[in-house]
């Protein structure tokens, strides 16, 4: 019988919530339908993203932006582009302060999307930022 630690349960049953694992790594468990999403904080706000490793930025909407505290009517919507829900409008911002457990980053640049997409995405410019990571079957470990 392998009885699991209260962390480690809590991950299985709310993916997206960071575990910190013994050597300070995080650890997000897949959601059900197939893929990690991550609970940050940004600039003090709680904001679910889902991890993307074929977006190039850290992608908020245009809702989320104005959540964290982005003037989004001071925004120049200026760069096209395609997701996968087609062509799509972005402008750059940053962000002050972007938190997962102990990884901490400051003046991160982010694309935030024109229009009612309602997704965030935590791409690989976060995932650059840090020393490693890696998906183990049902795990990403994200290493600071």
């Amino acid at each position: 019988i392998v009885y699991a630690n209260r962390d480690t349960l809590r991950a299985s049953l709310f993916p997206g919530r960071a575990v910190v694992g013994a050597d300070g790594a995080i650890e997000l468990r897949r959601g059900l339908d197939g893929h990690f999403s991550a609970d940050l904080v940004v600039n003090g706000a709680p904001i679910r993203f889902l991890v993307d490793t074929g977006a190039s930025d850290v992608v908020l909407s245009a809702r989320t932006a104005e959540r964290v505290g982005i003037a989004v009517n001071r925004l120049s919507f200026d760069r096209p582009g395609y997701s996968a829900s087609g062509y799509v409008r972005a402008a750059s911002a940053r962000v002050d302060r972007l938190t997962i457990g102990p990884i901490v980053r400051q003046e991160m640049p982010v694309s935030v999307l024109a229009g009612e997409v309602d997704v965030n995405l935590l791409g690989m410019r976060f995932l650059r930022s840090l020393s490693g990571w890696r998906v183990e079957k049902d795990t990403l470990i994200l290493q600071s």
